[in-house]
């Protein structure tokens, strides 16, 4: 079962601040204790994400993530203080996730396990895939290519940026790409 969180808008561009780059509907966000990170998940890739991102959307409606779970029962009224912490914390996993609404911008909750199968649920089944054996040689080469690619970028000179990996909060409280054109906060000279 999935609650709407009332009043909370999810922000413009939210969701490429905080790193995601897919396409999906749905979006499901918490945090993890493993590697003390936000995390998202659009049920076919999950990955670690902008912290400061999330935490500035669950600071900005906290009040309303707090009733919305204790309206629901999800949380109860005596343990309100601590209703944000049902999203992670540093010390504990998650029991549910923010489930985002990236079509409607809207916010919603849901217990952990049906959020996933939520954001699963909106892909079509996988084809079959076929295995490929890989060689030491072809392993050799990809390293070979990354190493190359990764001394080159590391060689120009840079400065750090002060925006939110690559991005900035706008007026409207939304996210615009970082003005100073920064790579996840870092400008190559």
């Amino acid at each position: 079962m999935t609650t709407l969180i009332p009043d909370s808008p999810l922000p413009r561009n939210w969701e490429r601040a905080f790193g995601y780059k897919g396409t999906a509907r749905w979006l499901a966000a918490y945090w993890t204790p493993c590697g003390d990170e936000a995390t998202y998940n659009d049920g076919q890739v999950s990955a670690t994400a902008n912290w400061r991102v999330f935490q500035e959307l669950t600071g900005r409606y906290r009040a309303a993530i707090t009733n919305a779970l204790v309206e629901s029962g999800a949380c109860p009224a005596d343990d309100a203080w601590a209703a944000i912490y049902y999203f992670g914390s540093s010390d504990a996993e998650a029991s549910h996730c923010l489930l985002l609404d990236l079509v409607e911008r809207r916010i919603l909750f849901a217990e952990m396990l049906p959020g996933l199968q939520q954001v699963v649920g909106q892909h079509p089944p996988a084809p079959a895939m076929e295995l490929v054996a890989i060689t030491n040689e072809m392993l050799a080469k990809a390293i070979a290519e990354v190493r190359a690619e990764t001394l080159q970028r590391f060689e120009r000179p840079c400065r750090l940026c002060g925006c939110q990996d690559g991005w900035a909060q706008a007026e409207d409280g939304g996210y615009d790409p970082c003005p100073a054109r920064c790579d996840n906060g870092i400008v190559w000279l």
